[in-house]
C-alpha cells in the first residue's frame, strides 16, 4: 500500500513579515519538484536483531546524535493561516490552519541536510516530506501507515539517513503486510536532497518501534514493543535490539 502523493487545486498567496513580495519571488507547493521512492528500490536487510540491555540503549540516547532541529521561527496569518518560508532567492508560500482539512506545516529543519522538514495533511492523511531550502524541490519519506513515519535519524558520520514507521497496535495485518518498517538512504559525494540513494529496508511482524537511534554508522538501536505501548516510564516492558549494518 503506497502512499500517493496528492496535489491540491488551490493557489494561495503570500504573507511574509508584513510584506507582499513580487509574484515572480513567490512558489507555491505544488510547483515543488517530487521525488518519492518505490518499496522495491529499497534491499531487504537480512541482519536479525540482536537483544542489549535497556542500559545500553539510554547510554547511547546520551551521545552525540543528530535528530530533527526546531522550526524555524515564522508568522502565520492568524485568519488565513498563510506563511512563508525561504528557498534560495525566492519564497514558498504554504498555508496551515486547524479548522482546514489541508494544512502544511513545517515542524523542524535538517541543517545538515540543508532542508525543511514538513507534513502535508488532507483529511485523515498526512504526509511528510523534506523539502531543499535551495531548490524548489521536495522528497516524500516513505511510509505505510496514514500519519506519516514516526522519525527520522542522520548517522553521526552524516552519511546514512533513516526513516522509521510503526503501528501501535497488535491489528497491523489489517493495514499494512507488516507492524513496523525501517528505512535507510545513502547519499552522494554532496549531501543533498537529489543525492538521497535508497539503500535498505528491514520489517517486523512482531515489534512495534517506540524509539530508534544509530549506534554509530554502522548500527541502530531500537526500543521496541509487542501488543499495546507500555507507559513511557516502565523502561523494562520494553524491548532493545541492536541491528548492524553491512
Amino acid at each position: 500500500m503506497n502512499r500517493s502523493i496528492f496535489c491540491t487545486g488551490w493557489t494561495i498567496g503570500l504573507i511574509w513579515m508584513g510584506s507582499e513580495a513580487k509574484a515572480q519571488d513567490t512558489l507555491t507547493y505544488p510547483e515543488l519538484q517530487s521525488i518519492f521512492f518505490e518499496d522495491s528500490l529499497f534491499v531487504p536487510l537480512e541482519s536479525e536483531p540482536e537483544p542489549i540491555p535497556s542500559e545500553l540503549f539510554f547510554t547511547m540516547v546520551e551521545r552525540e546524535h543528530t535528530f530533527l532541529e526546531a522550526a524555524p521561527e515564522y508568522s502565520a496569518d492568524s485568519l488565513s493561516g498563510l506563511y512563508s518560508i525561504p528557498i534560495g532567492k525566492q519564497y514558498l508560500s504554504l498555508f496551515h490552519h486547524n479548522d482546514h482539512p489541508i494544512r502544511l506545516m513545517v515542524y523542524g529543519q535538517w541543517p545538515d541536510l540543508d532542508a525543511y522538514a514538513l507534513t502535508h495533511c488532507q483529511s485523515e492523511t498526512c504526509q511528510d516530506w523534506l523539502i531543499s531550502r535551495n531548490k524548489p524541490l521536495k522528497v516524500l519519506l516513505p511510509s505505510y501507515f496514514d500519519w506519516g513515519p514516526i522519525g527520522a535519524s542522520l548517522s553521526p558520520d552524516k552519511k546514512t539517513f533513516v526513516v522509521y514507521d510503526s503501528y501501535d497496535n497488535p491489528y497491523w495485518n489489517f493495514v499494512a503486510p507488516f507492524r513496523s518498517v525501517v528505512y535507510l538512504f545513502h547519499f552522494g559525494s554532496e549531501k543533498t536532497l537529489d543525492s538521497m540513494v535508497p539503500w535498505l529496508r528491514w520489517s517486523s511482524d512482531e515489534w512495534s518501534i517506540h524509539a530508534l537511534l544509530f549506534a554509530g554508522p554502522n548500527h541502530l538501536a531500537l526500543q521496541l514493543y509487542k501488543g499495546v505501548p507500555p507507559d513511557e516510564k516502565d523502561v523494562e516492558l520494553f524491548e532493545y535490539m541492536l541491528i548492524e549494518l553491512p
